[in-house]
């Protein structure tokens, strides 16, 4: 809204002498510049706030995504980038639960209290394979191991628990290191036991009490040359993060004698 700057004249009815009338006709110029000046000077801020508005509205409805604080993206951000990998989660499907004489409530509050106290229980042992294969049809690499590289295994169900518990780990960074994978070909890691996460120990899955489960597994790593949609990451590579489909898995009591 514009403002309106009125200058109030005095009126006489006769003109004073020039040296009493010449401090007046500058004050009264002083006051009407100024009147310019500031309602000017609002006028353009309120349009400039409104283009800016306008822009802001503009960038967020942006197909493409150039960068960000990790990195820049190779393909617009809202398409899912065509991987040249697959990752495969199989092994064992079946296993006993003993909670010994708690009950399933009591032997989920004893996990969960101890995981809070930075001293969680051992996780369910397993027997399971994850199988990275290079479906293309060229010779990729990929990291297999790193700070970079996080393998995380997630359980559903209604006695799933998955808790991250405050550890401490060492400061130094450990590279990624990266091993080739002709067309075709697969590498497997072996999972004995469901901990995971950051250098395989920050993330903590259980089985409370017996039923039926699902367990996923996420993979992050970095891929050269980069796929479309990756995120630019160091030498090259591009990260990305795999997930498999799920694996049902059926946990029963264990029998007492």
């Amino acid at each position: 809204m514009s403002e309106l700057c009125m200058v109030v004249v005095p009126r006489h009815r006769k003109p004073q002498a020039g040296p009493v009338l010449l401090p007046r006709l500058a004050m009264m110029v002083f006051v009407v510049v100024a009147c310019v000046f500031f309602g000017g000077r609002q006028s353009l801020q309120g349009q400039l706030q409104a283009d800016e508005g306008t822009v802001v509205a503009k960038s967020s409805q942006s197909q493409f995504k150039t960068e960000s604080q990790e990195g820049k993206v190779i393909a617009p951000a809202d398409q899912k980038p065509k991987l040249p990998v697959r990752l495969l989660l199989k092994g064992k499907t079946e296993y006993t639960l003993d909670t010994g004489t708690l009950s399933p409530a009591e032997y989920r509050k004893k996990l969960e209290e101890a995981a809070q106290a930075g001293r969680p229980l051992a996780t369910p042992a397993v027997d399971l394979t994850v199988e990275i294969t290079n479906v293309s049809d060229k010779a990729i690499q990929i990291w297999t191991s790193g700070d970079p590289v996080r393998l995380i295994l997630k359980l559903e169900g209604s006695g799933a628990l998955n808790l991250t518990p405050p550890l401490l780990f060492t400061r130094e960074f450990r590279l990624p290191k990266a091993d080739t994978l002709e067309a075709g070909r697969s590498i497997s890691f072996r999972i004995t036991e469901l901990t995971s996460g950051f250098r395989g120990r920050s993330h903590f899955a259980y089985w409370s009490e017996p039923g039926e489960y699902k367990l996923i597994a996420e993979f992050s790593t970095g891929i050269k040359p980069p796929p479309p949609g990756s995120m630019e990451a160091m030498d090259g590579f591009g990260n990305v993060q795999l997930q498999s489909e799920p694996l049902k898995i059926i946990v029963r009591k264990k029998s007492v004698p």
